[in-house]
Order: C-alpha cells, then structure tokens, then sequence
C-alpha cells in the first residue's frame, strides 16, 4: 500500500513529464503525431498507476475515475 507521500511523488512525476513534453513541444517543434502520441502513452501510465493506488488503497471513487481516465487514454491511440 503506498502512503500519502508516494501518492503525491506519483502525482509530482506525472505532472513534472507533461510539463516537459509541453516544453520540448514548444522549444524543438517535433511532428506533432509524435507529441500526441507521447501525450497519450504519458496519460494512459499515469491513469494505469493511479488505478493501481486506487485498488490497493480500496478507494472506490478513485478507482472509478482512473479506469475512465485509462479508458480515454486508450481509446484516444485509435482516435
């Protein structure tokens, strides 16, 4: 079961290499297939690793709103 702290680091790392696509987005103009595609498999681990928080810490809510969030994710490869 992961404490608070981890919980937050998850967040702090997702949230930090989002940044950090939006930036190399902005600073180097890669093809922007390759930015969503980087975007979606950010968004698809980051959702994956929340959804596993969410079942070891039992909390339904949480699970609920990750399985939607990897849901989308996945849906938006074939989008």
């Amino acid at each position: 079961m992961l404490s608070q702290n981890q919980s937050r680091y998850l967040v702090t790392i997702g949230f930090t290499l989002l940044a950090l696509l939006f930036a190399s987005d902005l600073l180097l103009k890669p093809p922007k297939e390759l930015v969503l595609l980087a975007i979606d498999c950010i968004s698809a681990l980051y959702f994956t690793a929340t959804l596993i928080i969410g079942l070891k810490e039992r909390k339904k809510g949480a699970v609920a709103a990750s399985a939607v969030g990897v849901i989308i994710a996945i849906a938006s490869f074939f989008i």
